[in-house]
């Protein structure tokens, strides 16, 4: 590579050396809402985590479907994890891709407080597993 090779091809990069401080102004970034929103989705698990084999009991489960619901959703979500990362880079859509495991995510978890017994909650356990992949796997690079 020669040296004006060199040079033009430094030129093409643009850096940001400086930050600059977000006037009040301004509407919240990207990062912030996705640390806002990130922090209400997990903050709102925490606190239903452990009400929810409670919940599950009354629905009829025992401690083997107990068990089995929380392993279908861990395994879902971890096997799921890498798909999304994929699925995400290749469209280039990673905001959409979030948006919308946000809605779906939603969407189980509503269906999941309508269920009339524990054995309606498999599949949207998966689907709820299947949304938060898609969200978790994108928030964080």
């Amino acid at each position: 590579m020669h040296s004006s090779d060199h040079k033009r091809w430094l030129g093409q990069r643009r850096f940001c050396l400086v930050a600059q401080p977000m006037l009040e102004s301004e509407p919240m970034t990207d990062i912030g809402l996705m640390t806002v929103v990130a922090f209400l989705l997990f903050m709102s698990s925490g606190l239903t985590g452990p009400l929810s084999s409670l919940y599950l009991q009354s629905l009829g489960a025992d401690y083997v479907a107990i068990g089995l619901l929380g392993t279908v959703s861990s395994l879902t979500m971890i096997s799921l994890g890498y798909a999304w990362g994929r699925l995400s880079d290749r469209l280039g859509r990673r905001k959409i891709l979030m948006a919308v495991g946000l809605v779906v995510l939603a969407a189980a978890h509503g269906l999941m407080a309508l269920a009339p017994e524990y054995r309606y909650l498999f599949p949207l356990r998966v689907l709820a597993a299947v949304a938060q992949s898609a969200y978790a796997r994108r928030a964080w690079p």
